[in-house]
């Protein structure tokens, strides 16, 4: 696996007799460096911090590691309960862009998949949905917007020719808003587009500090911490779609989860259709 940096290669390699995290460099000069002294064992996929210095990985155990690339050294941040292999081989992480947050889903004591958030800097893992459903795969938007994952929610039976209900399609797309100024994706939005002159005489001489906010607020924010005990809640039907919400939300400027918007497949449509 390349790192985002595209300077490093990182593999596992038995050659000490043991499968260790190896590093050489991506343009193949250069000799290459064990990183790790870890015993017995298996690992699996490799997932690198943006930064390229961290990365984190799964073994045998069901142990979620992180490892510091440059000491080499491993930390065991959480634990899995019934990831067997074909669980530890579809383990996926996903990193914010500032690299201090990782993201991931593992399994509860009722075998449902749960999405949990780790901070590098403070060493404080949250799990961050209820676990009443399936829920996996987060991946964070590269803005520090919003949180995505796969949650299996809805239920629509049918009955089928075996004389037994089928649940089909029942995975969603859900999208969550990291800091309470972040809006839903689906949120409605104006379709009058005013003309360049008035938003010109709009913006003479009044709106400078305004200027100024909107590029003091563009670009990446970073996740600064997670309530604590926050979870992603019951969904309630609204509009012909769906959203839950997360209780006790912290005051102050620190980001926190906000209510969630569950994209279901007959809410997508193409660019620039229109909703009936």
């Amino acid at each position: 696996m390349i790192s985002p940096d595209g300077k490093t290669l990182a593999y596992w390699s038995d050659k000490t007799g043991e499968y260790q995290l190896t590093l050489r460099s991506a343009d193949g000069t250069g000799a290459e460096r064990t990183v790790t002294r870890l015993g017995p064992g298996f690992r699996y996929h490799i997932f690198w911090s943006p930064d390229s210095t961290k990365i984190v990985f799964v073994d045998q155990a069901m142990n979620v590691n992180l490892c510091d690339v440059a000491t080499g050294a491993v930390s065991r941040i959480d634990k899995g309960l019934y990831m067997f292999e074909e669980a530890l081989e579809h383990f996926s992480a996903s990193w914010s862009a500032d690299s201090r947050w990782v993201s991931y889903g593992r399994d509860n004591p009722g075998r449902k998949s749960v999405i949990f958030l780790y901070d590098t800097k403070d060493k404080k893992l949250d799990q961050v949905t209820s676990g009443f459903y399936d829920d996996s795969e987060p991946a964070f938007d590269p803005d520090g917007k919003y949180l995505y994952y796969i949650s299996g929610r809805t239920f629509e039976p049918s009955y089928g020719t075996d004389l037994t209900w089928i649940y089909a399609n029942t995975d969603n797309i859900v999208a969550v808003p990291l800091r309470v100024d972040v809006p839903s994706p689906l949120a409605p939005r104006d379709d009058v587009e005013e003309g360049k002159k008035d938003e010109a005489k709009k913006d003479d001489g009044k709106n400078d500090s305004t200027k100024a906010d909107k590029t003091k607020a563009a670009g990446f924010r970073p996740l600064a911490r997670v309530t604590s005990g926050a979870r992603i809640e019951r969904l309630a039907p609204i509009y012909g779609m769906e959203i839950a919400a997360i209780p006790a939300c912290v005051p102050g400027p620190a980001f926190h989860f906000v209510p969630v918007m569950v994209i279901r497949s007959h809410d997508v449509q193409p660019a620039g259709a229109r909703r009936s």
